[in-house]
């Protein structure tokens, strides 16, 4: 499941080198994912055209790793890229998280992974792939 969890996170063309093979054996071995959990949120599809645009299921994690108590531990966001979001982030953001006992939310970003809002294939679909809805899924 971790090595799935990391491929889904490099692209296909850096794969099968010796970095990719150090990443996936440090990728094994971390334990930074291991109180993230999945959540999906009904999120509008088109939110300048209201509820009646539709809905779908938005991914996101939430991961409580380094926060001690949910009543006051800060909340550090990681809005996803252009790419499939397939656990609580790592890098950078796990750090800081750690550093600050924080609780990490992870969305994932519209038309990427499990965030779909439509057909890939329709470009009347990908109407709703606009910078306005995106930040609006906020």
């Amino acid at each position: 499941a971790a090595h799935d969890a990391l491929l889904d996170m490099i692209p296909s063309r850096a794969r099968g080198g010796n970095l990719w093979k150090t990443k996936v054996k440090e990728f094994e071995k971390s334990s930074v994912f291991t109180n993230s959990t999945v959540n999906y949120y009904t999120q509008i599809i088109d939110h300048t055209a209201g509820i009646d645009a539709g809905t779908f299921q938005q991914r996101y994690y939430i991961d409580t790793t380094y926060c001690e108590d949910l009543t006051s531990c800060p909340i550090f966001m990681y809005i996803g890229g252009e790419g499939t979001l397939s656990a609580s982030p790592g890098g950078y953001t796990a750090t800081m998280a750690s550093e600050h006992g924080a609780l990490i939310l992870a969305l994932e970003h519209r038309w990427y992974g499990e965030s779909l809002p439509g057909d890939i294939t329709s470009t009347d679909d990908l109407g709703s792939l606009t910078v306005e809805n995106a930040l609006a899924d906020l």
